[in-house]
């Protein structure tokens, strides 16, 4: 199937809908522009392979080795990339919403530009991830990782982030309206200019956060503040 999928995309055909890939050796291929959609990856290593602009909408991704790949401007849509690993892979501009991302490796990986709209991202590791301008409306990031994390201009409007770590991050005119921020570890995280306006969170949990004076309208946030 492999060599047969090798051939013919070498022979100019890209479209694989529904393809059967599981634990395949993929390590370091081109397959930039390609249609994978509800194709089957899982346990796949995909390491270092060039897949900018490939569609993977509804496929299953479960557990693959996608370190260092070049997804940008790809498509993840509705896909299931549980467990995967991502470490340093480029996933800019990279279209993934409603993607199921539980517990995935995505470590120093950058998503800037991307679209994670009501991704599963619950205890995913995105410590030093560039998510510059990434709109997560609506996500779920439950106990996820994002120390260090560049979230500057993203959009978590509505997301879940109850337990997540965030220290060290920088959210710098980050949009958090409506966000569950409960028992989110805000150690050192800039939040000059970040919008909370509507957001739950605890009072005490901002005490080691940088620039929270500077935090947008937070004259008129006392109303929103959970102090239980």
């Amino acid at each position: 199937m492999l060599k047969t999928i090798i051939e013919r995309y070498n022979d100019g055909y890209t479209v694989f809908t529904g393809v059967y890939l599981k634990r395949a050796n993929l390590e370091g291929i081109n397959l930039s522009g390609a249609l994978f959609d509800d194709a089957n990856f899982s346990g796949s290593n995909l390491q270092n392979a060039n897949l900018v602009g490939t569609l993977f909408n509804g496929a299953n991704l479960e557990n693959a080795n996608l370190k260092k790949v070049d997804l940008s401007s790809g498509e993840l849509e509705g896909a299931n990339l549980t467990g995967a690993i991502l470490k340093g892979a480029k996933l800019i501009e990279t279209y993934a919403v409603n993607a199921n991302l539980r517990f995935a490796d995505l470590s120093n990986t950058d998503l800037s530009f991307a679209g994670l709209d009501d991704a599963n991202l619950e205890g995913a590791n995105l410590s030093r991830a560039k998510l510059y301008h990434t709109n997560l409306e609506n996500a779920n990031l439950r106990f996820a990782d994002l120390s260090n994390a560049n979230l500057g201009l993203a959009v978590l409007d509505g997301a879940n982030l109850e337990g997540a770590n965030l220290s060290g991050a920088n959210l710098t005119n980050t949009d958090l309206s409506n966000a569950n921020l409960k028992n989110v570890n805000f150690k050192n995280t800039n939040l000059k200019y970040a919008v909370f306006d509507g957001a739950k969170f605890n009072l005490n949990d901002l005490a080691e956060a940088k620039n929270v004076k500077h935090i947008k309208n937070i004259e008129n946030l006392n109303i929103n503040l959970d102090l239980n």
